[in-house]
């Protein structure tokens, strides 16, 4: 054999060595369309097909479907699944991918994502998930009804309330102050899911209260007893049990009443013209007579009330009275005072409990009574609507021991208290101005300050609006010192 023939031979094994290499390499080399599945950000895995995952995803799903009546599920939504070329890397089965996510991360139905953005600064957001927007809508309804009279609301939503001939009211708007916003959106379901309108109602009415319970009617139990006991106003149990018409509903042993602070998901803002004649009460003037003894008393004119046609502005949320402004006010009958004679060596200093003089001008709305109120005592009574800077009266007879601005911004601002040397002893607070100073002795219907809004109030005034939440904290309260006195209802004395 010849060195031309065996260098030929040689030539042809290494060329078909090479050639079998570079068909091996090409064959490896060949790219394919994968998808890269991320749980959290993180590969978990190659599949061949998107849409297989997600379609066995969907039948391994038979519990969710039957617990949320849907008829898909989806894959969690930290599952982000990327097309890519590869070519080498090994592929996962549908099956080893689903087991890494099944325990992982929850599966996702079809639903809403409700969002209710909160008024004040220092609230969350709150935020709702339901599967059907009627659900939440329903509920929103029910919610308003609970706040405002069942036939009020339907004839303003009708537009068929009746026009004012001489007195009355109507409501001139109803709506939420929050914004909310209802996107479509794929629902955890490991997610709180609201899936019935009774279920959103009792949140949207109490929030997550975990102190909210059943009291359970015993013989002889009233709604404001009930309400008291458990540290609600009995507007505020009306409200949690809609069924119940008025504070003299009739009640029956076993019958069961929800209680518990109410926490209402949104603001709901009632905004009523209210036309009405009012009582303007008669004061009582004093006259000392030097010619009579000590404790001598007697009426030297009797007094009359008058009667007044108010037209009033009043906002309330979640049906409590938030503003209010008189804007019309017609006597119809003066009133005409009572005039009593006393011997003037009647010690001056000393209240007298038979007599109480109103401590702002007639025509006046009281916005919060002596009650429960979200679940703190309020030992008041607030009035308002006489104006910015009306006048403020000592209720009775006395010495002015406290009048100052109370050092904290969240308390009374300016304030007053008088000491009736009889165990009486009254506070006014949020005043604008004081007209005494400590020591001073005033007598019963004596200007003592001016209405305003200094201290904490709501609304708060505003640049805008720097009058708002003007009104006077009246307390009357008895006790050896006003430091260990008590709070009595001031409405008790009048």
């Amino acid at each position: 054999m010849t060195k031309k023939t065996i260098f030929m031979i040689i030539l042809s094994f290494l060329l078909s060595c090479f050639l079998t290499f570079s068909n091996f390499k090409e064959t490896k080399d060949i790219p394919k369309e994968v998808y890269r599945v991320y749980l959290n950000g993180n590969s978990i895995g190659l599949i061949k097909s998107k849409s297989q995952l997600e379609k066995y995803i969907d039948n391994e799903q038979d519990r969710i479907k039957e617990q949320y009546d849907v008829n898909k599920v989806y894959v969690p939504k930290n599952l982000n699944i990327q097309k890519e070329i590869t070519y080498n890397e090994s592929i996962s089965s549908i099956s080893d991918i689903y087991e890494k996510i099944k325990d992982t991360e929850p599966f996702t139905i079809n639903g809403y994502k409700i969002t209710i953005s909160a008024v004040d600064k220092d609230q969350d957001d709150k935020i709702i998930n339901v599967l059907n927007k009627k659900i939440f809508e329903d509920s929103v309804q029910n919610t308003v009804k609970a706040f405002i009279e069942e036939e009020n609301y339907e004839k303003f939503a009708n537009n068929t309330q009746e026009e004012i001939k001489d007195v009355g009211t109507i409501i001139e708007n109803i709506y939420i102050e929050n914004n909310i916003t209802i996107k479509e959106d794929r629902i955890a379901v490991n997610d709180k899911i609201y899936l019935s309108v009774d279920e959103l109602s009792q949140y949207l009415l109490f929030g997550e209260n975990t102190n909210k319970s059943f009291y359970t009617v015993k013989p002889g139990d009233n709604l404001l007893e009930i309400a008291f006991n458990n540290k609600m106003a009995v507007e505020e149990l009306l409200v949690a049990n809609t069924n119940l018409k008025s504070a003299n509903a009739l009640l029956y042993p076993g019958q069961q009443i929800t209680v518990g602070m109410l926490s209402t998901a949104f603001n709901i803002v009632e905004e009523i013209h209210v036309e009405e004649y009012q009582d303007i009460e008669f004061k009582t003037e004093i006259e000392y007579d030097t010619s009579v003894y000590m404790g001598y008393s007697t009426v030297k004119q009797a007094g009359s009330n008058g009667l007044n046609k108010i037209t009033k502005k009043i906002q309330k949320i979640n049906g409590n009275i938030n503003s209010a402004i008189i804007t019309e006010n017609i006597e119809i009958t003066p009133a005409v005072n009572r005039i009593v004679v006393k011997g003037s060596t009647s010690n001056i200093k000393l209240g007298d409990t038979g007599y109480w003089a109103w401590p702002t001008d007639p025509s006046y709305i009281i916005s919060d009574y002596y009650d429960w109120r979200d679940g703190r005592f309020h030992s008041a009574i607030d009035i308002c609507c006489t104006g910015y800077g009306s006048p403020i009266y000592a209720a009775n007879n006395g010495t002015v021991i406290i009048a100052e601005t109370s050092p904290s911004k969240s308390t009374f601002g300016k304030y007053i208290v008088i000491d009736h040397n009889n165990g009486y002893y009254t506070l006014y607070s949020h005043l604008v101005g004081l007209n005494v100073k400590i020591g001073s002795v005033v007598t019963i219907g004596q200007r003592i300050g001016s209405m305003g809004n200094t201290g904490y109030v709501i609304p708060a005034p505003t640049k805008d609006d720097p009058t708002a939440g003007t009104h006077l904290h009246f307390e009357i309260r008895r006790g050896l010192t006003y430091e260990t006195s008590s709070s009595l209802n001031p409405l008790d004395f009048y």
